[in-house]
């Protein structure tokens, strides 16, 4: 697989399991859950993660991190409610816009089904 490939499959995957866990994960949580950290060393781990971490930051993900008081590990957290858009309210019209977009598109489009 091509490295940007690796690379947005990888953020892609911790963005969702951060958004899955109803609790604060640590690093080796990620290493041992998020597809693409697991076959990593250490080394390659830590500066992927903190690089992973770094560019979503850049990009305006409100991931969070707090130390856990009793182990001193790092503690992160994606709040989905920060994260996603509120629900959307299309008039009619806009609706069957967005079908005609999407008919256009003839399936082309990665979120076509959802949508």
């Amino acid at each position: 697989m091509p490295l940007e490939k690796e690379k947005l499959v990888r953020q892609l995957s911790l963005v969702a399991f951060l958004m899955s866990m109803n609790r604060p994960i640590t690093a080796r949580d990620v290493r041992e859950s998020v597809e693409g950290y697991s076959h990593m060393g250490d080394d390659a781990f830590a500066r992927r993660f903190y690089a992973d971490r770094t560019e979503l930051l850049s990009l305006g993900l409100p991931l969070n991190s707090t130390r856990d008081d009793d182990t001193g590990e790092e503690l992160y957290t994606l709040s989905a409610r920060q994260y996603l858009l509120p629900n959307l309210d299309l008039t009619d019209r806009e609706v069957t816009a967005l079908n005609s977009c999407l008919s256009l598109l003839d399936g082309q489009f990665a979120y076509a089904e959802p949508l």
